[in-house]
């Protein structure tokens, strides 16, 4: 797919995403938490100059359960330690 189609199609889902169903936000380590799902309405209210939205905020014990195979789990604790290096 081109650059520009693929922009255009970004666009388009930021346009069309609605901003009232909340974002989800989970913690990747100890008090830290990442945006997991929502990234197009988070641009979408930024643009609007909305500074708040509803999400829901997943603690470890929450999120863990959606990783239901041991080697899903390894490969997150693997791609999140990878995200450090360097910090």
């Amino acid at each position: 797919m081109s650059k520009i189609r693929e922009n255009t199609r970004k666009q388009f889902l930021i346009i069309s995403v609605d901003i009232n169903n909340p974002v989800i936000i989970a913690e990747i380590a100890p008090f830290s938490y990442n945006l997991i799902d929502g990234n197009h309405r988070v641009v979408k209210a930024l643009r609007l100059e909305i500074s708040l939205l509803d999400a829901y905020k997943l603690d470890v014990k929450q999120h863990i359960q959606f990783l239901t195979e041991e080697n899903a789990y390894h490969e997150y604790v693997e791609y999140w330690n990878d995200k450090l290096i360097g910090i």
